[in-house]
């Protein structure tokens, strides 16, 4: 088994991949080869099919030299009919989420993680932002108390074999009762791991414990706790997201013309129909159209340029009986266009961000290598044990190799 010591600087996030991608089982089995030996997962990513491809990928001769974190917390898909019919408590956050750290859910949850990974143990097993009880209005002191019945039961979990060590991944530590837990530690042996957002924007370098007293990375990990660390490359920079990688340099002026030859077509086409059922041919009078006449340069990156094109100009062009195959790749090659624009003003955006930090002397302008390697570097330096990294193709994991 994988000791705490030897596990490595950089982890593989794989909130991303899933079993039904045959890619993501060759970067998976490339990063284990290449030095990478923490995976890290949650019974929520894909719907547990994040879980299933580890199992896939992880066969018993090697599975004592991979460091398996999973994580409780989330109810999603599937799950929400089976916790409801065994009556698991839960919270209930919307329709399409629940969310529970009760024991019996642990209990309940870990055996179908360890089902989907194929294994007989987890190395971690992390509460996955107890933070949500807090939108049902409750305290931090009934919350402390939920958290260690959870913890008593995952040390019942780490004596039957089940897990190795526990912890907490949380996107806001300052919220939960940090001190009560750090003061516990002592009787709660096996919690040896905290998770948490960090980045060259995101830099967490102190947590609240009350409303006087801090705690650093240092000193947690003065208290024998490891440093997991997620989101090094994505973060909200002037109230917008932002990636931190650099994209190539793009013909902004000839993508820029071919853009708008294209969305004439499309817009064309539309007014036609709409001159042909008799109806209003201004376009700007239709949301979902006009969104696009406005915007479509500047949405923020892929997955918000998705969502836009199915929540509005989808179901617009089935509405007008235009969702046809024509139409259908005209929005596709409209859409790859899109994501050039958004790609080239993330990188705007990132190269004046660059400037602020070379300005601060946080980082160094004459270092030329990958910008991600330079980071997750960075984020090493400042305490982090090992940084979670999104690395969904083997080129990914290239560039951060010379730090394994």
């Amino acid at each position: 088994m994988v000791k705490i010591d030897d596990i490595s600087k950089i982890g593989i996030g794989t909130y991303r991949m899933s079993a039904n991608d045959l890619e993501n089982n060759k970067t998976l089995q490339y990063a284990i080869d290449s030095g990478i030996n923490l995976i890290d997962t949650a019974s929520n990513y894909n719907f547990g099919t994040s879980e299933i491809l580890i199992g896939n990928t992880i066969d018993k001769q090697i599975r004592n030299a991979v460091f398996i974190v999973s994580k409780a917390g989330y109810i999603q898909g599937q799950d929400i009919e089976k916790v409801k019919n065994n009556n698991l408590k839960h919270i209930e956050l919307n329709e399409n989420f629940l969310f529970s750290i009760d024991p019996d859910f642990i209990s309940f949850q870990l055996e179908n993680s360890l089902t989907r990974l194929n294994t007989d143990y987890i190395d971690c097993y992390l509460l996955h932002n107890p933070e949500y009880y807090f939108e049902k209005n409750i305290s931090r002191e009934d919350l402390k108390n939920m958290l260690f019945d959870s913890f008593l039961l995952l040390e019942q979990k780490v004596k039957k074999g089940k897990i190795r060590y526990y912890g907490i991944s949380s996107n806001v530590f300052n919220s939960l009762p940090l001190k009560d837990i750090l003061d516990s530690l002592g009787q709660f042996p096996h919690f040896k791991f905290l998770q948490f957002p960090y980045n060259i924007v995101e830099r967490n370098l102190l947590f609240q414990l009350d409303n006087a007293a801090t705690v650093t990375i240092s000193q947690l990990k003065e208290k024998g706790l490891y440093i997991l660390s997620n989101r090094p490359l994505n973060t909200t920079y002037e109230n917008k997201v932002l990636r931190l990688i650099d994209f190539p340099n793009e013909n902004m002026d000839f993508i820029s013309n071919q853009e708008q030859e294209l969305f004439d077509l499309f817009k064309s086409i539309i007014t036609e129909r709409l001159l042909s059922m008799q109806a209003d041919a201004t376009l700007e009078n239709y949301y979902p159209i006009n969104f696009f006449i406005e915007n479509r340069l500047n949405i923020g990156n892929e997955e918000a340029i998705n969502k836009a094109i199915y929540s509005y100009l989808v179901p617009f062009l089935d509405a007008v009986e235009l969702k046809n195959e024509k139409t259908v790749k005209l929005l596709n090659d409209l859409r790859n266009y899109w994501i050039v624009f958004s790609k080239n003003n993330n990188q705007d955006r990132l190269n004046n961000l660059k400037d602020k930090l070379y300005t601060e002397g946080i980082l160094s302008k004459s270092d030329n290598r990958d910008f991600s390697l330079i980071l997750a570097e960075n984020y090493l330096n400042s305490g982090v044990d090992t940084v979670l990294m999104g690395l969904t193709k083997n080129e990914y994991i290239d560039s951060i190799k010379n730090i394994l």
